[in-house]
């Protein structure tokens, strides 16, 4: 059976090579949520691989309805761009473990869910290029949640 990755990020521009802020992640079946992953990134080390960001971007953050997203991203402890992309591709191909019995719940990474066909999915392809990183999926295993709702 395969499980799926669901990726969700915050960026300061819109196109695909935005500069990421966070990652925030779930693998999970048709019925469970197996796993979580979240890492915020270091905005100064993404711009060193070409990561931009627009002013509209910026200015959408500034918005009082956004004051708790803010707050907790710049809480969180930041990676580098490079760390942050291979913990993710790292975290997407080890197997959901069950932790009573030891054993891998499920053999098989299915595909990357993001919410819009050409934001999320396409933005951590690009980085991971722009940093060598070794992405785990290919094109044919992107999937766009919003055709779910």
């Amino acid at each position: 059976m395969n499980y799926h990755v669901m990726a969700d990020i915050e960026t300061l521009g819109t196109g695909n090579d935005a500069l990421p802020l966070s990652i925030g992640a779930v693998k999970f079946t048709k019925d469970t949520i197996l796993d979580k992953f979240e890492v915020a990134i270091d905005p100064d080390d993404a711009q060193r691989y070409g990561r931009t960001i627009s002013g509209g971007t910026v200015m959408w953050w500034f918005d009082p309805d956004r004051d708790e997203a803010r707050k907790r991203i710049f809480e969180m402890p930041k990676l580098d761009l490079a760390s942050a992309l291979q913990g993710f591709a790292d975290w997407c191909s080890i197997p959901p473990m069950d932790f009573s019995t030891g054993e891998e719940l499920l053999t098989m990474l299915g595909s990357l869910w993001g919410n819009g066909a050409i934001f999320d999915n396409v933005i951590l392809e690009s980085a991971a290029r722009a940093t060598h990183t070794e992405w785990p999926f290919d094109f044919r295993r992107n999937e766009c949640y919003r055709t779910m709702q």
